[in-house]
């Protein structure tokens, strides 16, 4: 609902200054929306998932639009499912095995005694057993 709201109000100057279309349908008011979510490149490279995801349902009366895409922002998504409590987190600390590297006034470097540690994080359903 928000991103609707916040597509057509970005839209509705442009709308105001353009002619009124038919469109090819006739008036129609019913038909779907599709709304396109645009998947991660991360995802796309590993071949778990298309570009884009795209998703219908039936078209409300009142409604403005047929077709929406949407970059959705994952971080947000992950932090509200888990304050809602629908997901945990993990975190596993790893040492790399390998020093920190300091970089001396005189140009050379000095190999340090702190370890690299290297978080990751893992998210998954919440159980409740």
């Amino acid at each position: 609902v928000r991103v609707e709201m916040a597509y057509d109000r970005a839209t509705s100057r442009f709308n105001q200054a353009l002619p009124e279309v038919s469109s090819s349908s006739g008036g129609k008011r019913g038909g779907y929306q599709f709304v396109g979510i645009v998947n991660s490149p991360r995802d796309v490279k590993a071949r778990k998932q298309e570009k884009v995801t795209w998703y219908a349902r039936p078209k409300p009366a009142d409604s403005k639009w047929s077709l929406r895409l949407v970059h959705a922002d994952r971080d947000a998504i992950l932090r509200d499912m888990f304050v809602n409590n629908k997901v945990d987190v993990y975190a596993e600390y790893v040492n790399t095995g390998k020093a920190v590297v300091e970089a001396l006034p005189d140009g050379t470097q000095k190999a340090t005694r702190q370890p690299i540690i290297e978080g990751r994080y893992t998210v998954k359903k919440r159980s409740w057993k």
